[in-house]
Parts: C-alpha cells; sequence; structure tokens
C-alpha cells in the first residue's frame, strides 16, 4: 500500500484551464504541490496565471518548482557533478553549470512569490549515455521530505529504516533456500551423462524462484518470470550446453558441469531476490543493472566454486550484529 500518492491533474498550460475545478477536486487531499518547468521553455505565463488562485487557497502549503529537461540546455554535455544545486555559491568556471544557473534563476524569477522550493531535474532514459538517468532525485526527495507536515515526513523516515531491516531479514532467509538449490543444481550438473542435466535444471530453479516469491511476499506469475528471464538474457544456457560436450572427459566433465549448474542457479537466485527487493521498495530494476548483476553474481559463485573445488557456502549474505536461525 502507497504511504504517498501522486495526484495527477490536467496540464496548466492547457487552453481554457480552469483551475477552479482542480481546487474542488484536490485542495483537501493535497499537503504538497508540484509545478514543473521545461529548462528551456520560458513561456511560463499561463501556469503562473493558474498557479496564482491555487497558491492563494492554501499559503501554508508547500509548493516545489521543478526544473526539468536541464540536458536540452546543454546538449552533448554532461550534467555537472557532484549535484551542485542545492547551495548557491557560484560556479562560473564550469561551463555548463554557468549555462544551467541561468536558465535556472530566469524560472525563479518568473515563478517568484509562488513557490517554496526549487529543484533542477533531469529523468532520463540509460541509452540517452548519462551518467546519472535520475539526475536531481535525491534532491527531490529532500525536498519533499522538508516540504511534507511533520507525521509524514517521520512516517516516510521510518519506512527507509524497515525497508533496510527488512531487506535483511529478507536475505538472510532467502541465503539457504539459494544455497539449497544450487546444490542440487550442481548435483545435477555433474551427472556424467551429457544434456541429461538441461532436462533437469529448468525444474530445479523454477522451483526456486517460486520458493523465493513466498519469503518476499511476492506472487511469481508466468508474465513476471518472463519479464526477468528476457532482462537476463539466455547466454548462460548456451554456456551450459558447450560444456555438455566436455562431459565426455572423465572427472573433467563432471566438476565443470556442477560448476556452471550451481552458479548460473545460485546468480538467478540472487537476481530474483534483487527483483524482488526492489518491488517491496516501489519499482522494477532497470533491465541493464538486473543483468550487470546477475553477471557478477555468475562470476562470482563460480570463481568460489572453482577455488574450493566443491559447492561453497554463502558467506557474504551474513549480517552482523544478528543471530543466524536456519528456522527449521
Amino acid at each position: 500500500s502507497p504511504l504517498l500518492a501522486f495526484l495527477d491533474t490536467r496540464g496548466v498550460d492547457e487552453p481554457g484551464y480552469d483551475p477552479a475545478e482542480d481546487i474542488a477536486a484536490f485542495n483537501s487531499q493535497a499537503h504538497v504541490i508540484v509545478v514543473t518547468a521545461k529548462a528551456t521553455d520560458f513561456a511560463q505565463g499561463n501556469i503562473r496565471h493558474a498557479l496564482e488562485p491555487i497558491r492563494k487557497v492554501n499559503l501554508g502549503r508547500p509548493v516545489i518548482l521543478c526544473v526539468t529537461c536541464l540536458n536540452e540546455a546543454i546538449p552533448r554535455q554532461p550534467h555537472p557533478q557532484p549535484y551542485p544545486f542545492e547551495s548557491r555559491t557560484p560556479r562560473s568556471e564550469q561551463v555548463a553549470l554557468a549555462t544551467l544557473e541561468r536558465h535556472i534563476d530566469e524560472h525563479r524569477r518568473a515563478f517568484a512569490g509562488l513557490f517554496d522550493h526549487c529543484v533542477p531535474i533531469d529523468l532520463t532514459k540509460p541509452a540517452d549515455g548519462f551518467a546519472d538517468p535520475t539526475y536531481g532525485g535525491e534532491a527531490l526527495k529532500r525536498a519533499l521530505l522538508d516540504a511534507l507536515p511533520a507525521g509524514y515526513r517521520q512516517t516516510l523516515l521510518s519506512l527507509k529504516e524497515a525497508t533496510d531491516a527488512l531487506k535483511e531479514v529478507h536475505l538472510r532467509h532467502a541465503a539457504p533456500i539459494i544455497v539449497a538449490y544450487s546444490s542440487m543444481a550442481a548435483s545435477a550438473g555433474a551427472v556424467p551423462i551429457p544434456f541429461v542435466d538441461l532436462a533437469l535444471l529448468p525444474g530445479i530453479q523454477t522451483r526456486m524462484v517460486h520458493h523465493l516469491a513466498k519469503v518476499y511476499g511476492q506472487p511469481m506469475t508466468a508474465e513476471r518470470f518472463r519479464e526477468v528471464a528476457t532482462s537476463l538474457g539466455l547466454g548462460i544456457l548456451a554456456r551450459q550446453a558447450v560444456r555438455e560436450v566436455t562431459k565426455l572427459i572423465p572427472y573433467v566433465g563432471s566438476v565443470a558441469g556442477a560448476a556452471v549448474a550451481w552458479a548460473s542457479t545460485y546468480a538467478l537466485g540472487r537476481a530474483f531476490c534483487y527483483y524482488y527487493q526492489a518491488v517491496c521498495e516501489g519499482h522494477v530494476p532497470d533491465a541493464h543493472r538486473l543483468k550487470r548483476f546477475y553477471h557478477e553474481q555468475y562470476a562470482a559463485a563460480e570463481k568460489g566454486f572453482e577455488a574450493r573445488g566443491s559447492i561453497p557456502g554463502e558467506p557474504e549474505t551474513r549480517t552482523t550484529g544478528a543471530p543466524q536461525h536456519s528456522g527449521r
């Protein structure tokens, strides 16, 4: 259940917009108003005229002005780092920053007296190539925390602490499940007959994913499974199939098959934990990050298996300061 709801109104710059309708519908519900203005668009007269009566109805309700699409003001240039707009110290030696500050100051003048916080943000797609696709996102969160009434602010701060603790609880419960299924997969992978384990592994891994879904309280639908599986790619299946040929070599083939089966199952389990954790926080992780996380876990698991020459344990998910219980 969401603790924070966004009420999306009509575009206040639309022809014939009458703020009275939104005031009647949302005045009693809204605790904070967020107004967006494109960095390169200085024709904000209609928005200002619509905002004036909305602001007048409740002068004590904070208004956050978000100046957006910063990249359009500095084409082909990276965002200034670190995020510089929370302090008003001039940094004119940076051309991009000086340009952005001029645009932002113009919007400050245009909305003078109608806002309490001004937060420049730039939400871009990963394919756009910017280092931070949610540039200014943390500043916007802090502005919302400052603007919200004290009770709501404390609720959101407590939620973050509870969510962090819940991550550890979930991972402590998930770790032995992942290890158990990875061990079963490694045993199947060690069968010296080529391609037998290819029939067994999908069933083991699918069962593990459903088991993890119950731990996180997230239903595992066929659509969600396909979504995550597509993000991870199918390269691991090709790698497993190639190694099946090595099973014709006594012992060496079995060890190689067990290593791939262990690592792929372990990495898949950790990737689904990563996915479920993000869903619990209210968003779906980026496919590129999920795939990168999977490959990192796969490499670590494979390296650990080869170093030990047997199925390794699960040292990295232990947390300090909390007893380890199996619950069995």
